[in-house]
């Protein structure tokens, strides 16, 4: 298939090359500087006109929010350029491809040194978001990109822009005060709390479950009724990962890491404790 904006910007692609994601996306090759493209296709789905232009606009404030990155980190995708169809209510987002793979593929077969490397390496984009006040609030193994170099990248951005809401996020790594319960429309410090549930479920084999490894108090949602630490799922994880696990996953925000550039620097410390560098993926 072929995509034609203009006559320096064409695409082309094919259902074999989709990715099989939570949007329509493939891997395309464009003409103009025979490179290799991530294109995303955004349905603009709206009863009437007015209701397509909000939507819209959401979709271009999540770009909007991409370029402004651009300036503060290397490490999340370019934006290319974008085009709105209006005949079919498509806008085309075409990006830089990352050539690697999702964290997803490596959660539980990577040396402590080089998990702590990577989530060291999300702190710092995230640290560059925080700093013009940007939260993530969805981050997770499947938005998080290891490329060939062994460089991290953070991806998919749509909730960025999006007012605080109940049970925003994914299911699973979703901070408590993202919970249905929850009376609190902040969210600061969700995307640490995420970053806590992936150590978990790196070190422990499973991503720990609401009502099995923690409970929230019925008295107050910023305390734990329970909450069973790694390290006693797995006695051998070592005791500094483990507090920064037990610190990320703080039932009250104020108790978790003060920002990013914190954590980053207990996730430094810790690796450098163990002796190692995180190494190059082979």
């Amino acid at each position: 298939m072929e995509l034609i904006f203009s006559q320096e910007h064409r695409y082309e692609y094919t259902d074999e090359q989709k990715i099989e994601t939570g949007n329509t996306i493939y891997q395309a090759i464009d003409r103009m500087f025979e490179r290799t493209v991530c294109l995303k296709v955004v349905h603009i789905d709206g009863k009437t006109e007015q209701e397509r232009q909000k939507l819209l606009s959401i979709a271009k404030n999540e770009i909007s929010i991409m370029t402004r990155l651009e300036s503060e980190t290397n490490y999340i995708p370019r934006i290319y350029t974008i085009h709105y169809d209006e005949d079919t209510h498509n806008l085309y987002i075409v990006m830089q491809w990352i050539y690697g793979n999702t964290l997803e593929r490596f959660m539980g077969k990577t040396p402590p040194q080089k998990i702590l490397l990577w989530m060291a390496q999300l702190c710092r984009i995230l640290a560059a978001m925080q700093s013009i006040k940007i939260t993530h609030k969805d981050i997770k193994p499947a938005n998080i990109m290891i490329a060939k170099d062994n460089r991290v990248y953070l991806i998919d951005f749509n909730l960025s822009i999006s007012p605080p809401h109940r049970m925003e996020g994914t299911e699973g790594y979703r901070a408590p005060e993202m919970m249905e319960n929850s009376k609190t429309p902040d969210r600061e410090k969700v995307d640490i709390f995420a970053i806590g549930v992936i150590l978990y479920q790196h070190f422990v084999g499973k991503r720990p479950q609401r009502g099995d490894e923690y409970a929230l108090s019925k008295r107050n949602y910023k305390e734990w009724e329970y909450f069973i630490p790694p390290i006693e799922k797995n006695p051998n994880i070592d005791k500094k990962i483990n507090d920064i696990n037990v610190k990320c996953m703080a039932c009250d925000p104020a108790q978790r890491y003060a920002n990013a550039s914190a954590l980053c620097n207990a996730l430094d410390d810790a690796r450098k404790s163990l002796g190692g560098k995180g190494g190059r993926r082979r």
